[in-house]
């Protein structure tokens, strides 16, 4: 409810709900909320969301790269 609520360009806490979602395993509202984090503040995304990452890869690439490692599961 939070997220309907807020400015258009507000860009913080999306990391910390993708997270959230993670961890429940609510992998569809996960990568929705994993996509406005990449875009919006890579630099949260990064450090909420690293340590599910290489660490050599950027936070902006985090959406495609999960993406693709579905893609090759399926």
């Amino acid at each position: 409810e939070f997220f309907e609520e807020i400015d258009a360009d507000f860009n913080e806490g999306y990391a910390y709900m993708a997270h959230c979602c993670h961890a429940l395993k609510h992998y569809d509202e996960y990568l929705l909320y994993l996509k406005k984090a990449c875009n919006r503040n890579p630099q949260e995304c990064k450090q909420i969301l690293g340590h599910l990452f290489p660490q050599d890869l950027a936070p902006e690439e985090y959406y495609h790269y999960t993406i693709n490692k579905i893609k090759q599961q399926q």
